[in-house]
């Protein structure tokens, strides 16, 4: 059967395998860009942080979804991660990626509702 994995260049298999190699400290992306756009909304640059608060959200569901994907299609490589020293603190990256934009959401919800009153 000729499908789009089974050719080792094709485009399906290029994104399996960066699927199956996934790091999980890609969540520093989400984290570091809601730790910028958290200082910014601080400061009083409300547009700025709020187009870092979006790059922050996308890629948080984008890395979420394809390492949801990497556990259910390649269990054995999460497990390695989990279990390799030189790996596993990335999924550190995951708890403060997860709260660094709540606090920013809570951040922007406290100021509507000081407004609102």
């Amino acid at each position: 059967m000729n499908t789009a994995t089974d050719a080792p260049n094709s485009f399906g298999s290029r994104v399996s395998k960066a699927v199956q190699t996934l790091t999980p400290g890609y969540f520093a992306l989400t984290m570091a860009s809601g730790i910028i756009s958290v200082g910014l909304e601080l400061e009083g640059f409300h547009v700025l942080s709020a187009v870092l608060l979006v790059v922050c959200a996308v890629s948080y569901a984008a890395i979420l979804m394809l390492s949801l994907v990497r556990l259910v299609r390649f269990p054995a490589d999460m497990r390695h991660d989990f279990l390799d020293p030189g790996r596993a603190f990335g999924f550190f990256t995951f708890i403060a990626g997860t709260n660094v934009p709540r606090r920013l959401v809570s951040l922007g919800l406290r100021d509507e509702l000081e407004w609102s009153v």
